[in-house]
């Protein structure tokens, strides 16, 4: 009976050596020929082998070709997503390569993935290493990871909190989206980070955050803000349209600055609303009415023309050019109208015209007397000279080539040296051309820049006697611009005069800091230019 037993164990134990054997066998067989569905029936055996098969069987597969490897795992955590504890030497196999190669996360299930990443994650300490984890949880679109990740927001790594906003911006869940709001406004750097992921992710709550952070006191991100919203164009709208109805003016001039540089026609009725109810910040008419200059208006052009008796001569100058992005017959008549008194203060309408660089309003108003003569006679003896350069094409189609006064206004006369040579950087075409109006008017010879970057390159051969730059510029800040000029330029070398809409104390400590000497208020008067140039020179 003894004997008996020990021979039915032998062959037991022979029977389990071979079957082990052929355990191994047949992976490497399945391995040979690519068979997932037999590889797939060995790998769930697993368990049940002895642990020095399992081994060999696990060696045979980390020695497989990576297609075959990945292919067979994906499909094996496919039918164990909530059974991974049953497979340790599996998880840990798959957790080794995905160590070394995150990247092959790409190949599991989701769930599965960030199961694994997350478990590295907090099982590893190299920096780099963690940085490459966190953004293969974004490419996955791992949902389950996004308060893991948003953990790394605060992580005090520059690296770890950059990768973890740009995985949540990739996840772009709800959740995802309000961990990252809720890290705004401790650092610029982050700020722009995250407002450049919350773009990208196409959730509206994403595209409010945008809107919202107009407000913000950082100079830099806020510009920052502004230029994605235009980026986004019509999806950036709605959003826009509701700011219109907020009180803090700074936060109205970006939202009406963002609209006329996204000039889509349907802004047009929102701002002509906002207009009718009218602001007492004549920066803020002057924001719409510039927006305006870039948008066509399908009606309601009477809005336009009731700029052009605002006190102020900025809004009545955006107004002039924003009559010439629109005009039609109803405001030339209604121009005509406003010259019948022929006064000083239609005199100062056709000058408005002419410095607003209003092409069109001024061909089509040549067939009247007295504006024909005001315009020339400016145009003649008062206007700069880029200014007549721009009309003279123009006057010479409408009064003929051997005109006397288009002859007069030819020939260069030679003006007194001017005082100072001033240059002027801003965003704002409108706020450029009146820059050149009023320092042209009290005799300084200006040079114009739409761009802070042509700025900084010209200072670097020439030098002029007094910069004004504006704060909110695209690319470099009024700010960034004087600490460039700073590096070479002393603040008594050469003085910097900062002009902004901005209200915000925070803008303007950093102007300080940066080295503006000084700093003006928008709008801007030519009074106000002169008493500034005084104080500086």
């Amino acid at each position: 009976m003894v004997f008996k037993t020990l021979s039915e164990v032998s062959i037991k134990r022979k029977r389990m050596a071979e079957k082990e054997t052929l355990y191994l066998t047949e992976f490497k067989h399945n391995v040979e020929n690519q068979d997932i569905i037999k590889g797939l029936v060995i790998l769930n055996e697993l368990p049940e082998m002895l642990p020095d098969t399992r081994l060999k069987v696990l060696a045979v597969l980390q020695d497989s070709p990576e297609s075959y490897y990945l292919l067979l795992l994906s499909e094996f955590f496919a039918l164990k997503t909530d059974d991974l504890s049953q497979h340790p030497e599996l998880v840990e196999l798959t957790k080794e390569n995905l160590r070394k190669r995150p990247e092959q996360a790409n190949w599991f299930p989701s769930k599965t993935a960030c199961t694994l990443l997350l478990q590295l994650l907090d099982e590893i300490e190299d920096e780099a290493k963690m940085a490459d984890l966190i953004l293969t949880l974004g490419e996955i679109e791992a949902i389950d990871a996004v308060n893991p990740l948003s953990e790394y927001l605060y992580s005090g790594s520059w690296i770890l909190t950059k990768n973890s906003i740009h995985s949540l911006g990739q996840i772009g869940t709800k959740h995802a989206v309000l961990h990252l709001i809720s890290r705004l406004g401790s650092d610029e750097k982050i700020d722009i980070c995250i407002l450049e992921a919350l773009a990208k992710t196409g959730k509206q709550r994403a595209y409010k955050a945008l809107t919202d952070y107009l407000g913000s006191p950082n100079a830099s991100s806020r510009t920052r803000a502004k230029e994605l919203l235009v980026d986004l164009g019509k999806l950036a709208l709605p959003f826009l349209y509701e700011n219109l109805t907020r009180s803090d003016p700074d936060i109205l001039i970006h939202t009406l600055n963002v609209l006329g540089s996204i000039g889509d026609d349907q802004a047009a009725k929102p701002i002509r609303q906002f207009l009718v109810k009218s602001s007492g910040n004549a920066n803020v008419r002057f924001a719409a009415y510039e927006a305006l200059g870039y948008i066509k208006m399908p009606g309601g052009s009477f809005v336009l023309a009731t700029g052009l008796e605002d006190e102020d001569i900025g809004v009545r100058t955006a107004s002039a050019k924003a009559i010439d992005r629109n005009f039609d017959m109803i405001l030339d008549q209604g121009i005509r109208n406003m010259l019948r008194a022929q006064d000083e203060a239609s005199r100062e309408l056709i000058k408005i015209f002419i410095d607003a660089e209003a092409l069109k309003v001024v061909s089509a108003l040549t067939d009247h007397p007295f504006f024909k003569k005001n315009a020339l006679e400016y145009l003649e003896k008062h206007a700069h000279r880029e200014i007549k350069q721009q009309f003279l094409p123009y006057l010479k189609e409408h009064l003929g080539e051997n005109h006397p006064a288009l002859q007069d206004l030819m020939v260069e006369t030679e003006k007194p040296a001017s005082k100072l040579t001033i240059w002027a950087v801003d965003d704002s075409r409108m706020i450029l051309r009146m820059y050149r109006s009023m320092l042209h008017d009290l005799g300084y010879d200006s040079v114009n820049f739409e761009f802070p970057k042509q700025l900084c390159e010209r200072i670097q051969s020439e030098r002029p006697h007094i910069i004004f730059t504006d704060l909110n510029m695209p690319k470099i800040t009024g700010i960034e611009l004087a600490k460039f000029v700073r590096k070479t330029h002393s603040q008594e070398d050469l003085p910097i005069i900062m002009a902004t809409t901005q209200t915000e104390n925070e803008d303007h400590i950093e102007a300080v800091k940066a080295g503006i000497n000084m700093i003006i208020k928008k709008p801007f008067t030519k009074k106000l230019l002169q008493e500034s140039i005084d104080k500086v020179s």
